[in-house]
């Protein structure tokens, strides 16, 4: 070992307590070099790894090793995502089935009124009942969404995303028909 070494570690064991609080004149210069020890508040030399009266390391931070109580250790990522509810779940479920039944609904009256236009007044009237059950695809599944898109849930927020899919494009279907009704009139009229 060396002789610097051996005089640095039997530095932190010739302190005492009752000469380290106060320096005699000799030691004025030397009060400088010195810092207290966080535990027990004893005057340490400057690079002491120990202290002698309370066995404080200084190698390894001085913090507590236990948590307390208000002490919130989060990952680097941010505090953990919420588990998805069974009625999120349910909520994202009921859009995409809504969605669903609505979207395969305007095909199915569209022939229905083709085959038998005696029926075309209940076609028209399950026709907009189809279109409302998009619109409340849409709002479930927007509210599905909204509450399953801060979860870790990532399944759940694609069915309610499904939902909402299903539920625009019934709305495009609406809009489409509306726009080539009168063109799809005007060509059979001209076709007798």
């Amino acid at each position: 070992m060396d002789l610097k070494q051996a005089s640095s570690s039997t530095d932190v064991l010739d302190v005492k307590p009752d000469s380290a609080s106060t320096p005699t004149s000799g030691e004025g210069a030397s009060a400088r070099d010195r810092f207290p020890c966080p535990s027990c508040g004893s005057m340490l030399r400057e690079g002491a790894i120990l202290c002698p009266h309370c066995q404080t390391d200084f190698r390894k931070p001085y913090a507590s090793t236990e948590p307390s109580a208000e002490t919130v250790v989060h990952p680097i990522w941010g505090p953990p995502l919420p588990a998805t509810t069974p009625a999120d779940r349910r909520l994202a479920l009921l859009s995409v089935l809504i969605g669903g039944i609505a979207l395969v609904a305007k095909p199915g009256l569209y022939l229905l009124a083709r085959r038998a236009p005696q029926l075309l007044l209940l076609v028209t009237v399950l026709d907009w009942a189809a279109t409302l059950l998009a619109v409340v695809a849409i709002r479930l599944g927007r509210r599905a969404v909204s509450r399953i898109d801060n979860t870790s849930d990532k399944r759940g927020v694609m069915m309610a995303q499904v939902g909402l899919m299903l539920g625009w494009a019934n709305i495009a279907y609406v809009v489409f028909s509306i726009v080539i009704w009168p063109f799809s009139q005007l060509t059979s009229n001209m076709h007798p």
